[in-house]
């Protein structure tokens, strides 16, 4: 039977987008294909669910705002808007869409509805034995690694580096890089920590008013790398940090309410230097 080259495949790694020539690196509007092609890379990858503000994320699916969006592929609001809506209905004469959304209170769950024909699970057990067969130049193209027995580890996708560093990004909408740096830090903190308790740690800050930018500096903490995996202790503080201000410290007006930015001074109070 002969091959039809149509209704083949290539695997293509999440860390293309951190290749020179991607849009997010050129700084440039994202083309269609392109932003349709991101979607497929932002969607969370592993069998086990994720949470975001407490609202579950299943394999495929990943939380968004369309403003999120916008920013992202350097389109206006409506752009995407219309784009999404065109991703929502079937396509030359498909029975599926390609996007499911679902609004939720602070965000939407967008889901790739037939994820499984991009990135099927049966395929994620020949990684190694694929890698193993990958010329070294080819390899080190992609991860710029001399280290075959690091790439294998750290490009599997079911490794508990690449669940953190994933987790990372999709929380905080950023693209960090997979970095020497970071894989260091990483492996010292799992030496201690699950990873089921380093995300903890990284979702609380989520919830603490100081690390979402209501401090002095208006610093959002909670995007930043180093301050959460410098060291262990950075990991038993986030773990244990208060989730809710206590009503004493609240205002409110109408039905909204107001946490007052924390100083310096009473945040190390609370929690020791960061």
């Amino acid at each position: 039977m002969p091959h039809n080259r149509k209704e083949s495949y290539v695997k293509v790694w999440t860390s293309i987008l951190n290749h020179p020539f991607h849009p997010l690196k050129e700084h440039r509007p994202f083309t269609k294909f392109e932003a349709m092609e991101y979607l497929l890379h932002k969607a969370w990858p592993f069998p086990e669910s994720t949470f975001e503000r407490g609202v579950e994320i299943k394999r495929g699916s990943f939380a968004a705002t369309q403003r999120q969006l916008a920013q992202t592929f350097m389109w206006h609001l409506e752009t995407v808007n219309r784009f999404i809506k065109l991703l929502k209905t079937p396509q030359h004469g498909e029975s599926t869409p390609f996007l499911h959304v679902e609004s939720v209170r602070y965000f939407s769950v967008y889901t790739i509805e037939n994820y499984e024909l991009y990135n099927p699970l049966s395929e994620r057990k020949s990684v190694r034995k694929t890698v193993h067969k990958t010329e070294h130049k080819s390899v080190h193209y992609i991860n710029n690694n001399n280290n075959i027995n690091n790439i294998i580890d750290i490009n599997d996708s079911t490794s508990d580096f690449q669940k953190v560093l994933n987790h990372f990004n999709v929380k905080s909408g950023l693209h960090l890089e997979d970095t020497s740096s970071k894989r260091e830090q990483i492996q010292a903190r799992l030496k201690r920590w699950s990873v089921e308790q380093i995300v903890e740690a990284i979702d609380n800050r989520y919830l603490s008013p100081w690390h979402m930018g209501k401090n002095e500096d208006k610093k959002v903490w909670a995007k930043d790398w180093d301050s959460l995996f410098r060291n262990d202790e950075k990991i038993e503080k986030a773990l244990n940090m208060p989730k809710i201000q206590s009503q004493s410290n609240t205002q409110t007006d109408g039905n909204r309410q107001i946490v007052p930015a924390l100083t310096k001074e009473q945040y190390e109070n609370l929690h020791g230097q960061n």
